[in-house]
């Protein structure tokens, strides 16, 4: 290069923070300064031999901008004034190291500059590393809120107060089933909305854009498929330093399934709830009939007995007697079933099911085996123990009283009408098993095993629900209580006996341990 050109240069450029690269038309660098220098080759103590090197070897060989600077150096070799008329657009590239992208902005040279020197363009060079990383980072977030956006059906929208003109994201066309292109103006945007939709959301629209009141409305859409859909329209207005409404902008929510949604749980629970009062309507009406079905049961259990002893004629109405226990307690059984809404057995606390043990179906005491004459009586199998049955109510006391004379004559029952008179009796004689009626007067059968359970003495006392109610929530209940057995009323007479001798055995063997929650 010419001294002059020199002694202009270096009081023009090289002390220039703007990285600046003289280039020859065949693109290769004949002159940089020391910014150009420190961008393209991240040190400023270059050599004058790196001159004259094509520009794309100084820079990262990365396919695109490769392709930009290749339309680049055409450029350069493009006779003038046609080069001059039409200025390159700018390229970015990462620098050789790969550590920074490079803005590059190509001025053509004037033609004198070309003839005398050899030079076809000016090359200025910035660091747009940061910018890069923003965009870059603002795209990725773009995109995360696009696809927010596009998942969570909300699309955006906005007004120009002066103009009218209408804007509408990509979703919002989506929730219109419209392709994305140009939204249609406001008048032909309000039509999408069902009929009694429209005059609200106009007003709605037209106090923001004259007074800048906010909204929130949810309404009705038709969209262009002709599927109707809930939506919640948003609005809110933009004010400038005069506080005047430049923009009414807000969001478009398709709501259609979550209005579904909460229509069908509030279907469920509005369901639930009938369902709920029918069971504990069924359950009370059981619960009322339990005490008659027990004194039926009762009676024919004992008439059966001593069925020996009456005379010809009984044994007919004995037999319908019989007949009309049994549907009746099968009629029961089903009550109870259909109140649980189940339809099936009850469920024990271990989860096995035992039908006939919780059932309602009525079961006769079990005869006693005929003796032969001058035969000594056979004496019971299992030992007594001692039981304290807690009910308020006699005829079921009285029952369990004749069942357990009939199979077990050594057990040894006693009966208290109410909590306070049952707690007293277990300090006195500590019994063996308590059987508890749940529904006590005054302090309930829960109250009565919080009192057990919390006294040392009487801590691991097996203690068996008693209850006419046999909804499943109750049978937790009453397990997570502490209860190591629950038992509906009216109880099955049949074995009645043989169970408690179970609970007393497995008691006294250590087997019988407090149940925890199911799962547990």
């Amino acid at each position: 290069m010419s001294t002059a050109l020199d002694a202009v240069l270096a009081g023009v450029l090289t002390s220039s923070r703007l990285g600046v690269a003289l280039l020859t038309a065949g693109g290769r660098v004949r002159w940089a300064n020391a910014s150009a220098e420190s961008l393209l080759l991240d040190r400023c103590d270059v050599q004058a031999q790196w001159y004259d090197l094509p520009l794309r070897t100084l820079l990262a060989a990365d396919e695109g901008p490769l392709a930009e600077l290749a339309r680049l150096e055409a450029r350069l070799a493009e006779p003038l004034p046609d080069a001059q008329a039409r200025p390159p657009r700018p390229v970015e590239a990462r620098s050789a190291d790969g550590r920074r992208w490079l803005r590059l902005e190509l001025q053509m040279l004037p033609q004198w500059v070309r003839d005398h020197h050899g030079l076809a363009g000016a090359l200025a060079l910035s660091d747009v590393t940061a910018a890069r990383h923003a965009r870059e980072a603002a795209g990725r977030e773009g995109t995360l809120l696009r696809e927010a956006a596009r998942l969570g059906q909300v699309g955006a929208w906005d007004i120009d107060a002066r103009s009218g003109q209408l804007r509408w994201s990509d979703e919002a066309f989506a929730i219109h089933d419209l392709p994305p292109g140009a939204p249609p103006d406001t008048a032909t945007a309000l039509r999408y909305f069902d009929v009694p939709s429209r005059p609200r959301l106009n007003e709605a629209v037209q106090q923001a854009l004259q007074a800048g009141v906010p909204f929130d409305l949810t309404l009705g859409l038709v969209s262009a498929a002709g599927r109707h859909k809930r939506v919640r329209v948003i609005g809110n207005a933009d004010l400038d330093g005069q506080g005047k409404v430049v923009r009414v902008a807000g969001l478009l929510h398709d709501i259609t399934d979550r209005e579904r949604h909460l229509q069908a749980l509030a279907a469920q629970e509005s369901a639930e709830r009938a369902r709920q009062a029918l069971a504990q309507a069924m359950a009370q009406l059981a619960d009322q009939l339990a005490a008659p079905l027990g004194e039926l049961s009762g009676a024919v259990a004992r008439l059966d007995d001593r069925s020996r002893e009456l005379p010809p004629w009984a044994a007919a109405p004995l037999q319908a007697l019989q007949h009309a226990a049994a549907l009746l307690g099968r009629w029961m059984h089903e009550l109870h079933r259909q109140a649980q809404g189940m339809g099936a057995a009850q469920a024990d606390f271990d989860g096995e099911v035992h039908p006939a043990r919780h059932g309602f179906e009525v079961a006769l005491a079990v005869r006693h085996p005929p003796q032969a004459p001058g035969a000594a009586p056979v004496a019971p199998a299992a030992p007594g123990c001692n039981v304290l049955y807690i009910e308020d109510h006699p005829v079921n006391a009285l029952l369990v009283r004749e069942a357990l004379a009939l199979q077990q004559p050594r057990h040894q029952l006693r009966v208290a009408e109410t909590g306070e008179d049952g707690l007293r009796m277990v300090a006195e004689q500590r019994p063996d098993v308590v059987l508890l009626d749940l529904n006590l007067p005054g302090a309930s059968g829960y109250d009565v095993l919080a009192q057990l359970r919390a006294d040392p003495a009487t801590a691991a006392l097996p203690c068996v629900a008693v209850s006419a109610d046999a909804m499943p929530d109750e049978l937790v209940r009453a397990r997570q209580a502490g209860f190591i057995d629950y038992w509906t009323k009216p109880l099955v007479m049949a074995g009645l006996a043989q169970r408690i001798h179970e609970v007393a055995a497995a008691h006294r063997a250590g087997r019988a341990t407090l149940p925890g929650p199911r799962g547990s």
